[in-house]
């Protein structure tokens, strides 16, 4: 590629082939993590990337995550990313902590539940010394009373 019969570069020929491998590197992550929540490692390890508050993370944060990812390597073998990893409640990093990311399981991510949620059933007619149900939360309540003891809900 160079002239030469090895992957040796080094010098002003360096710079490009730095800067595509950086692209390639920043892109990869960027584009997965913002798109589909996890890169193909993630996935393989069933985590995934989310915004602080669970939703998908997107384009934007992704981004800003992995050109931060450069300073949490340093000074080598991810050295600062483990020491702010291991000093967070939420086990971020540097980049984690801008962008307001969290990796979390994929199983842990929370499903919304439909909407509207159905609708509670009638209550029953009681008749006199028969134990009636909440319609809310399940819980016994004598015949006479108007309100759950439990969760208050109206009998």
């Amino acid at each position: 590629m160079f002239g030469k019969t090895s992957w040796e570069v080094s010098g002003e020929a360096a710079v490009p082939v730095i800067a595509v491998s950086l692209l390639v590197f920043l892109l990869y992550f960027s584009l997965l993590e913002g798109t589909v929540g996890a890169t193909v490692g993630k996935m393989v390890c069933k985590i995934k990337v989310v915004s602080g508050d669970g939703s998908p993370c997107g384009l934007g944060a992704a981004f800003v995550r992995n050109i931060l990812r450069v300073i949490d390597a340093l000074p080598f073998l991810y050295l600062i990313g483990i020491i702010l990893i291991s000093r967070s409640p939420k086990k971020q990093r540097l980049g984690d902590r801008v962008a307001n990311t969290v990796v979390v399981g994929a199983a842990t991510v929370a499903v919304p539940p439909a909407y509207p949620p159905p609708p509670p059933a009638p209550p029953q007619p009681v008749t006199e010394g028969q134990t009636r149900y909440c319609p809310r939360c399940g819980a016994r309540a004598p015949a006479d009373a108007a309100f759950c003891g439990v969760c208050g809900a109206a009998l």
